[in-house]
């Protein structure tokens, strides 16, 4: 019998919906990666529409480059092209409005999405791909798509989402027969997929390379990187119980301003300084996160499991129970026995409080 050793009490209602045989309890982080989101480089990022805009395009975003609890940098993205008045503003705006750094208070500053996004040198490639580090969001999914202007279906464990590549990772080709299609402009990046997961969240990873194997970030195992993305705001439901996919609410919960994320905004100084208050509050609220996370294990019983944290890309009240297992070393009966799929889904529904499709527990195509 193993025994799951927990640190301080923690009054908390759980929800057991994971399936007792897949493989979220079998996931472990390849080895030479921090498991801690306070160890690692990263992205905080936040990403709205332009308001007023016929089609829906990108507008401003805001972005902090991340070592766990310091800031880096910090720079408000702007889409190529703005016209020269607001570009101006935003300009002589930024150097004014400065961000505490492990190096003193240095500047924010301007970048356009065609930096952020590129392929070979943009910030989003070098630490969230290359470098293997989280991109933090609220509302992952439609912070995520603004970075693309084509999406199409996606297939197998994301049937019913979208697959896209990222702003000037893709270009357009013809076929043999004439026909226009999208493919990535090196063998080595990948698409990134997105799938509705629930009320709260959604599934989000990068594709398999399209060079096959040996492509493409790997990982110790030489499985393919699939990326790490935290959205804010299933991780804060889990343990604030607070049902709203409004981030300000989370934000007000753990005792940072309420601040909220708008769907679109003009490009202007006004908006600029809203996202940079915001992205800065949901850097706080990551380590908040991160922190209360890292509560739910004891030193010794981390030390003794070799694991340091749970794993908050997928922690939801409905994983919680199953995640703390995990992190335990239990193996789940699927794992240890095959257990027909009759049984499995009978078990599923009597024991964890209903259905839960294969895709949320980590089976691949």
């Amino acid at each position: 019998m193993t025994t799951l050793t927990i640190g301080e009490p923690i009054p908390a209602t759980v929800i057991l919906q994971a399936d007792p045989g897949g493989e979220i309890v079998e996931r472990r982080e390849p080895r030479g990666l921090a498991t801690r989101l306070v160890d690692r480089d990263g992205i905080v990022l936040v990403a709205v529409a332009r308001r007023g805009a016929v089609r829906e395009e990108r507008g401003l975003g805001a972005c902090i480059r991340i070592a766990g609890r310091s800031v880096l940098e910090a720079s408000i993205i702007v889409p190529r092209g703005d016209s020269a008045k607001d570009r101006k503003e935003l300009d002589a705006w930024a150097p004014s409005r400065m961000v505490s750094t492990p190096l003193g208070l240095i500047p924010w500053g301007v970048e356009t999405w065609d930096a952020f996004c590129h392929p070979y040198s943009g910030a989003l490639r070098q630490t969230c791909y290359t470098a293997r580090g989280p991109l933090v969001a609220a509302g992952m999914g439609r912070t995520i798509s603004l970075l693309s202007d084509t999406w199409r279906p996606a297939h197998g464990r994301f049937e019913g989402g979208w697959t896209f590549y990222p702003a000037g990772w893709d270009e357009t080709v013809v076929d043999d027969r004439g026909r226009q299609r999208l493919r990535s402009v090196s063998p080595h990046l990948p698409p990134i997929r997105v799938k509705a997961l629930g009320e709260m969240g959604e599934m989000v990873e990068f594709a398999r390379p399209p060079g096959g194997p040996g492509y493409g970030k790997r990982n110790a195992d030489g499985s393919h990187w699939r990326g790490m993305f935290v959205d804010l705001i299933p991780l804060a439901f889990t343990f604030d119980g607070i049902e709203r996919r409004q981030i300000s609410e989370h934000l007000e919960a753990f005792g940072l301003p309420p601040l909220g994320l708008p769907a679109a905004l003009p490009i202007d100084v006004e908006s600029a300084e809203h996202l940079a208050n915001l992205v800065e509050a949901m850097h706080k609220l990551a380590v908040l996160l991160d922190d209360e996370a890292a509560r739910w294990l004891t030193s010794a019983g981390r030390q003794r499991l070799g694991q340091s944290v749970l794993d908050i890309t997928r922690l939801r009240p409905g994983v919680l129970a199953a995640e703390l297992l995990r992190a335990s070393g239990i193996r789940p009966p699927g794992a240890v026995h095959d257990v027909p799929k009759q049984i499995l889904d009978a078990a599923i529904g009597a024991n964890h409080g209903g259905w839960l499709s294969a895709e949320a527990v980590g089976r691949d195509e």
